[in-house]
This record gives structure tokens, sequence and C-alpha cells, in this order.
């Protein structure tokens, strides 16, 4: 089992940040991890003047973290927050950062300014955005992956959704649930839209939905290895609306997927497969970015 080794939890007083600082205590100490917690202070929205006060209760709320003195510290910033952030994780060398959803008015959220998706766009890092839940303990997660493209068995996004996935999964004991979007397209996309016998029309759709079923399950294989401890799903239809529709009916309590984002005009024009899902989805969200220091140590970390 993957394993994270420094966590950067951010706490920032909005509702559902104890549930976030729960869930990033729960986290660093299953996989004895070191656990930063973090505390920003926007002094164009709170004032510079309550930097000590907030260090001090900051520093309280870290004295009661149940994890060994060497594997909690904690910081209180003043700046920008999402500058802040993403600043110290590269300060720590975070391998996760867990926030709230911290998403906040119409025009923030379609720019792409708010905090949330700025860190989003710029961690070095999977990114982990909690949303308030009914339980404490997650019972369903669905991670989302592209078993169409060319290169789907060798994919990394692919390779890093589903091992990621599948670690959460034996930690909270988790049911897993592996969703692939598909559609049709060229002389298929054509056929279907022309008139068809009767039944001819639905005969073909499932022997589709088959087909596109097999190509997820040798993704899964070919990154988890056998027995296929999970429900494999291949569901047509666009990525977003299939995987946010499934999230929320099959009750998932995670959604684990990429983490792919464009710049704010981007954001702006074209909402993407990423934005899409931190807006609309109804549970928590870890985007499961590459983090560098894949790249310069030749090493992964995960849950």
């Amino acid at each position: 089992m993957k394993r994270f080794k420094n966590i950067l939890v951010v706490y920032d007083l909005s509702p559902g940040s104890d549930e976030t600082l729960q869930r990033a205590i729960d986290l660093a100490g299953r996989n004895a991890a070191k656990l930063r917690l973090l505390c920003v202070i926007d002094p164009a929205a709170q004032g510079w003047e309550m930097f000590g006060e907030r260090e001090r209760m900051i520093q309280r709320i870290a004295d009661s973290i149940p994890l060994p003195e060497h594997s909690k510290s904690m910081s209180v910033r003043l700046g920008p927050p999402a500058e802040q952030i993403l600043d110290e994780a590269k300060t720590i060398r975070a391998e996760l950062i867990i926030t709230s959803d911290t998403s906040s008015g119409y025009y923030t959220q379609v720019l792409g300014l708010d905090a949330t998706t700025e860190v989003m766009r710029h961690a070095l890092c999977p990114v982990w955005v909690v949303r308030p839940a009914s339980d404490s303990g997650y019972h369903r997660i669905v991670a989302a992956v592209n078993a169409g493209r060319v290169d789907a068995l060798t994919c990394p996004a692919n390779r890093r959704i589903l091992e990621l996935s599948r670690s959460l999964a034996e930690l909270e004991n988790a049911e897993l649930h592996v969703v692939y979007a598909w559609d049709y397209n060229g002389s298929e996309k054509d056929m279907m839209g022309s008139e068809q016998p009767p039944g001819q029309f639905e005969e073909y759709s499932e022997m589709a939905r088959l087909r596109n079923l097999d190509k997820l399950i040798i993704l899964v294989r070919n990154v988890l290895g056998d027995p296929l401890n999970c429900t494999p799903v291949a569901v047509q239809g666009e990525p977003g609306t299939v995987v946010i529709d499934y999230a929320k009916t099959s009750g998932a309590d995670l959604l684990v997927t990429d983490g792919k984002l464009g710049g704010p005009i981007i954001s702006a024009l074209v909402e993407t497969h990423a934005t899409q899902l931190l807006r609309k989805s109804s549970c928590s969200v870890l985007f499961a970015r590459p983090h560098v220091y894949e790249v310069v140590q030749g090493t992964s970390a995960a849950a």
C-alpha cells in the first residue's frame, strides 16, 4: 500500500474546517505521516492585527492533535490564501494538500479565481477538497478513469487514480467503484444517429457498453491486479456529467479523479472536467495530481 509522508491541512475557520482537520489527522495517523496545520490570514479580508491571536489559537489546536510531537507542526501565514498555501506546500515538500471547499461567489468560481481552484491549478501534489458529510467515515469511493485513450494501460493519471482509490478504500474499509464514461464516435456515432430496425438500437448499445466495460476491466487488472476488488462501471455520456451523476446516485462519499485545470480565461470560457467536478460534485473530491518529488526523487506516495 502506498502512503503519504507529508500532509498539509488548511484550517481557515470556515464551515467544514473541523471535519477537514479530522480527516487529515486520521489519514496522518494511519500513514504514520507528518502533519502540518496551516492557517492563512488574508489581510484584504481580515487584517494583520489578528496574526498574534490566530497564531495562539492554531498552536492550541496543534497541541491537542493526538499525534506524536515529532509528527505535527503548525504555521500561520499572512497574505493571499492560495499563494501562501502553495508556498507552504512547497516549503515542506507536501505530498498531499487537504482543504475545505472555500469557493464562494459566482464570478470567482466561473473565472476559477477562488483559493480552492487556484491551489488545484498550481499545486505540485494531489489536492483533497473536503465537503461536509453526515458520516465521519467513507463507505463508498468512486474513481473516475479514462479507459478509452490509446495509452490507457500506461497512462500515469489512470494509475495514480486507481492506486490512490484502492489504498483509501482499504484504509476506510470502503467499497470501490471505478467509472469510465465513454461515448460513440466516428461511424458508430453516425450509425446510432440514424434510423434503426426495432430493437437494433438497444442491442448495439448494449454491445458497445460491454465492449467498453471490457476495456475498463483490462485497465483495472493491469494496474491493480487480481482479484478484482472493485465494481467496474462503464456509462455512455459526457464524462463530467456521467461521473457527477454516478457519484450522486451511488451515494459516494469520495470521488477520486484527475486534476487538470486551465488558466482563469480558459476556466471562464470552457468548463474543464476538473472544474466541473469541483463545482458540481456533492461529495468530497481528491484530485490525483502528480507531485514533483516523483520526478525528482523517482519515488511515489499515496494514501
